[in-house]
């Protein structure tokens, strides 16, 4: 009787640290949160954005291209904008989500861009936290870099119903 229960204790035992170990793997699989495809607050990409390097760019977009910024990740919109002193490569944000806007961004278009100035891949990008377009604005992330696409986030202790 006593071997039965020390069996039964250690197989117990055995299968709770498979279960611990299977969660943790998929926890880290899931890095970014179902559905963010490398642009949850938790992968890489976000971790880029830089509040102390926020900047302006005000120019026409010469061309748009739907490419991933990292391995791993889902398509993103970057674009190609120009003035008369300067270049920028713009990131958008997930094509996921900006499909999905009722206005969009098209060639030839004069607009206003300000976001995060970083370098990625050895080249200097912008990480846009909005898109001014005559009157209208495109918020694609807060003050603090988070983007609009998570969602939910954390609600400030200063909030009350």
């Amino acid at each position: 009787m006593n071997n039965t229960l020390e069996l039964l204790a250690l197989i117990l035992i055995i299968s709770a640290i498979v279960n611990t170990f299977f969660a943790v793997e998929v926890l880290f699989k899931q890095k970014g949160g179902k559905g963010s495809k490398g642009w949850g607050i938790l992968d890489d990409f976000h971790h880029l954005f830089d509040r102390n390097s926020v900047r302006n760019f005000t120019g026409i977009v010469t061309k748009i291209d739907y490419k991933s910024p990292l391995k791993g990740m889902s398509s993103g919109i970057l674009v190609n904008v120009k003035n008369d002193a300067e270049e920028m490569n713009i990131w958008l944000g997930p094509a996921w989500f900006l499909d999905h806007q009722d206005e969009k961004v098209t060639v030839k278009e004069k607009l206003e861009f300000r976001g995060s100035k970083i370098t990625l891949n050895e080249q200097p990008v912008m990480l846009a936290s909005e898109v001014h377009k005559g009157s209208e604005t495109l918020h694609l992330r807060d003050e603090h870099g988070y983007p609009t696409w998570c969602g939910w986030k954390k609600r400030s202790a200063s909030f009350k119903f």
